[in-house]
């Protein structure tokens, strides 16, 4: 499954990104506490979405965080165990 977003650069960081910042409300929160600029997280996830064939997140609205959508949790079962491997 995670094969089209295994190439390239940087291509496990992405994926690392993309595990860590699903267990936040939003995608600034998660670029902050992991220390990242939050324009390079969301261009590394909407990469990952392109790799892999539709949207991972759905985007956090007034009172609502963002929740991953079934491809996105889907992709963080897959990443979490590629990941536990490498």
């Amino acid at each position: 499954m995670l094969r089209p977003a295994l190439n390239g650069l940087a291509a496990e960081e992405r994926l690392q990104r993309f595990v860590k910042a699903s267990a936040y409300p939003t995608l600034g929160a998660a670029a902050r506490d992991m220390g990242v600029n939050g324009p390079t997280l969301v261009t590394q996830i909407n990469r990952l979405a392109r790799e892999l064939g539709g949207p991972l997140l759905e985007r956090a609205e007034r009172g609502r965080p963002m929740k991953l959508t079934p491809l996105g949790k889907r992709v963080v079962r897959a990443a979490t165990s590629w990941l536990s491997e490498a």
